[in-house]
């Protein structure tokens, strides 16, 4: 008993305190497991995160590349709300229908697509329009925004993101550079050295079926040792045959044509040309009056007597007191030529005008003489016409070589014809008195205005035509989702700094390829672009973009004014369900959504390789693309949207396969749409489908 009286029993405090330690090591351990809990299903928002990303990742890349529209600038940079807005191309986040429940996580997804260039430390990033408007590589990024709860209780933000890049397959390659200099080979002096064109003579270097290469050779400085010189830049892969044309000399091929440009090629050098020179003619006789006998230049006005042959370079205004006179330097490649005088007289005033008879042959190089001309008063009916073509620059500056023409007023007839000398830029013609259209045109020159209406009397004062130097503007027009050249042409215009028309063309239909020629030359003219919905429907009425200050040189093609032109697209939506066994009404797991032009009546799954049926063979890229055939993967939600060109109609069909349980059998549905016209909504796949 007295064992028993001695034990001792737990305090009260020493019982609290023991519950505490209890309590503590408890309430940890569900800490604990609760973290743990939390932590496994973060994880596995993460992954549903992870997973819906590089679900939306890869839909951006199987768009066509141009079909991936820029999120405007001013929805960037963050935060992610500035996305939630109408006028995102790819939707906006916030709206109920976009919003993606999963496991009871409600995530928003966010695309962003933007032009991509490489920057100084070869990384690439993404730019704003405004930055970088075109581009052959475009920045997709996904950004997947929710919510899960804190160990607080609370809610914290998360993203998910992945990004890429996808380049544009019909990119084109930078080219190569060709140079050379142009030398002339006198055929008198065999033994002289070639020496580079004259200063300020017209040499050009030609690639044969590529106006866009015809380059300037340069002639302007005074030194023979810095002229001759040439430069073709971004020429691309493949082979081509090169000549040169010019002033002084004969047409002559590269020797060693055809000339290579591989794809590895970056500079090609030493493309030299020797060229001979034009032999010329020359043309010699005396000036009689109407009796017959020699005139003595002395009697008659300096300024305005002329001997021309219309070759349009070679005149006189020499004669000695014999009337004898010589025309020399004619170019023989004119063939024949025609030979007229027209002389003042100093006392009387009367104008004598005379013609030789018939056309003198100047293609054998020779000497002709005994072209001898009779002058006769110009009176009655008859007027001596005077037109000088001067620079629209400055008002002043004569310009030789200008054909002048003057057609009848009411059938547009020529009815004379005559050349503006080299130094007085003045022309001389004996027309008929009455109304005429006069125009005119010269090697790299045109008129400032097209036609101008004059009225010839007797005594007709001297007309004044203005012309602008002129040069060429080529370019390409390609559709910004085929990547192709528009199925129809496309008109251009090309205005000047002033805003007046200057040029229209014509895309081709087959290369998209376009050229102005006769283009004034300057820094400020604007190429416009607008589309002919009559022969090519669905493009905007206006053109979206237009290149500014394109310089324009005399007698050269500035190439590479490239346009990218884009049919209005509008939206078709629906629902997709399917009636099938083992499948739920709505179709949340995705389906592939094809349209395609009406026209087209093979279905897309009936495309096979070895098909005999040239039409059920498998799509090339370019055939793909020329009819425009657009797919997708539906939304998780039961839904679907797809941008249509609005430039027909479309059969859609929506393709949903699946894998039956428990017998593990494939099974692979298909329903079609006819006839749908873009924008188009609630055009919902339902009912039965048919299986294939």
């Amino acid at each position: 008993m007295k064992l028993f009286r001695e034990s001792k029993g737990l305090t009260f405090i020493e019982v609290i305190i023991a519950s505490f330690v209890i309590i503590f090591l408890v309430m940890g351990s569900l800490n604990l497991i609760t973290r743990v809990y939390n932590d496994i299903f973060a994880s596995r928002v993460k992954t549903y995160a992870f997973n819906i990303a590089a679900e939306n990742l890869e839909n951006l890349k199987s768009y066509n590349f141009g079909a991936l529209k820029i999120t405007p600038d001013d929805l960037l940079p963050y935060p992610l709300t500035k996305l939630e807005s109408d006028s995102n191309p790819w939707g906006n986040p916030d709206d109920p229908s976009n919003i993606l429940p999963v496991g009871g996580i409600k995530m928003k997804v966010y695309k962003i697509v933007q032009n991509a260039e490489e920057d100084g430390e070869s990384n690439i990033v993404g730019r704003t329009q405004s930055d970088l408007p075109i581009s052959n590589l475009k920045k997709i990024k996904v950004v997947i925004a929710y919510q899960i709860k804190s160990a607080s209780g609370g809610f914290m933000d998360r993203t998910t993101e992945l990004e890429s890049f996808v380049s544009n397959p019909e990119s084109q390659m930078s080219g190569a550079t060709i140079r050379g200099r142009v030398l002339r080979k006198e055929r008198s002096n065999p033994n002289a050295n070639p020496a580079p064109p004259g200063h300020a003579t017209k040499s050009f270097v030609h690639v044969e079926g590529h106006p866009e290469y015809t380059v300037k050779v340069g002639t302007e400085a005074t030194t023979p040792q810095e002229r001759g010189y040439y430069t073709i830049y971004n020429v691309l892969p493949g082979t081509y045959n090169l000549y040169t044309q010019g002033d002084g000399y004969e047409k002559s091929d590269y020797k060693d044509n055809p000339v290579v440009i591989e794809i590895t090629t970056n500079n090609v050098n030493g493309i030299n040309f020797t060229a001979p020179d034009i032999q010329e003619a020359s043309i010699s006789g005396t000036i009689l009056d109407s009796s017959g006998n020699p005139v003595n230049v002395n009697d008659y006005k300096k300024e305005s007597r002329e001997i021309r042959a219309d070759d349009g370079t070679s005149f006189t205004t020499t004669a000695d007191t014999h009337g004898d006179y010589l025309i020399s330097g004619i170019n023989p490649d004119a063939g024949s030529v025609s030979v007229t005088a027209i002389f003042t007289h100093k006392d009387t005033g009367v104008t004598y005008y005379g013609a030789y008879p018939g056309r003198v042959n100047v293609g054998n190089n020779s000497n002709i003489t005994n072209v001898n001309i009779t002058l006769q008063p110009v009176t009655g009916n008859t007027a001596v016409l005077m037109v000088q073509a001067l620079d629209a620059r400055d008002k002043s500056t004569p310009i030789g070589n200008i054909n002048i023409v003057l057609k009848n007023v009411v059938t547009d007839a020529v009815m004379y014809t005559a050349t503006t000398a080299p130094v007085s830029g003045i022309a001389t013609i004996l027309v008929d008195v009455g109304n005429y259209k006069l125009t005119g045109a010269g090697n790299y020159y045109v008129p400032e205005e097209p036609t101008k209406f004059i009225s010839v009397a007797a005594a007709p004062p001297l007309i004044k035509l203005y012309f602008y130097p002129s040069g060429s503007i080529s370019g390409q027009l390609i559709d910004y989702d085929t990547n192709l050249p528009p199925a129809g042409p496309i008109n251009l215009q090309a205005y000047s700094e002033y805003s007046r028309l200057v040029g229209s063309a014509s895309s081709d239909t087959i290369t998209g390829q376009y050229q102005f020629d006769g283009v004034w030359a300057g820094t400020n003219n604007v190429v416009r672009i607008y589309p002919d919905a009559s022969s090519y429907a669905g493009y905007p009425d206006e053109g979206a973009e237009a290149i500014y200050s394109i310089l324009v040189t005399q007698g050269n093609v500035t190439p590479n004014q490239n346009f990218t032109v884009q049919v209005n697209a509008k939206e078709v939506s629906g629902k997709l369900q399917i009636s099938a066994p083992g499948v739920g009404n709505d179709i949340m797991d995705g389906a592939m959504i094809i349209a395609q032009p009406s026209s087209i009546t093979t279905p897309p799954h009936t495309y096979t390789l070895d098909s005999v049926n040239p039409d059920e063979k498998i799509q090339t890229s370019l055939k793909r693309k020329r009819m425009q055939f657009y797919g997708l993967v539906s939304e998780r939600t039961g839904a679907y949207k797809i941008m249509l060109p609005a430039n027909t109609d479309y059969d859609i069909y929506a393709y949903y396969s699946y894998v039956s349980y428990p017998a593990s059998t494939i099974l692979k549905y298909y329903k079609k749409l006819s006839g749908v016209t873009p924008p188009s909504e609630d055009q919902d796949f339902s009912g039965a489908w048919i299986t294939y």
